[in-house]
């Protein structure tokens, strides 16, 4: 049974919404999904430099507008400037999927669950999803490139995953048909087809 779930595409391609229906997918089929950001502790160290303090939803519809209190930089370049400027080039490449994996021991400790499948949308670092493949198995682990017309990586650090395989999804643009493809793809993936609509 896989114990992570992840996606892997530029902005816009519908990552969180993906992670959303997968979350809604395997709860209806009483499987324990964990939403879980690799890039969460960036988002925090930026948000209290900045004293940023808008709901998780405005930061999300807001993160790629220029804004008045990152001098007209958007959330977006904020994040990237403080991962790979400062974070990755004191620490390594690999740092925030090192801290990745101690954040999943610290979860598994404190609420033990035999098979919460970690649902991660925001794979985007070979070097950052090495350790995490290393603790949970490749076996254990599946991974989904998101593919949408006009969407690309050029405001973005991230790239397409190279050293884990991925399954390709389309994303056409209407949110049905990318729901019924995302639980298309998790039911055939997910333990062999087992699971029905």
């Amino acid at each position: 049974m896989p114990k992570l779930i992840a996606f892997n595409g530029p902005p816009g391609t519908g990552k969180d919404t993906a992670v959303d229906i997968t979350f809604k997918y395997l709860r209806k089929h009483n499987f324990f999904g964990k939403k879980f950001s690799i890039a969460e502790p960036i988002k925090k160290a930026v948000h209290n430099f900045y004293g940023i303090k808008y709901r998780p939803a405005t930061i999300e519809a807001i993160k790629d507008k220029p804004l008045e209190e990152l001098c007209y930089s958007t959330l977006r370049e904020e994040y990237i400037v403080f991962a790979e400027m400062f974070v990755k080039a004191r620490h390594g490449l690999n740092y925030f999927g090192n801290m990745a994996v101690e954040r999943m021991k610290t979860i598994e400790k404190k609420t033990p669950v035999e098979d919460r499948i970690y649902l991660v949308s925001d794979a985007g670092f070979d070097e950052e999803i090495k350790p995490i493949v290393e603790y949970l198995g490749e076996e254990n682990c599946l991974f989904y490139k998101l593919v949408r017309q006009g969407k690309d990586w050029k405001n973005d650090s991230r790239g397409y995953l190279k050293d884990v395989p991925l399954e390709t999804v389309l994303n056409a643009g209407s949110k049905a048909s990318f729901e019924l493809e995302i639980q298309r793809r998790i039911r055939k993936d997910f333990l062999g087809g087992i699971l029905e609509l």
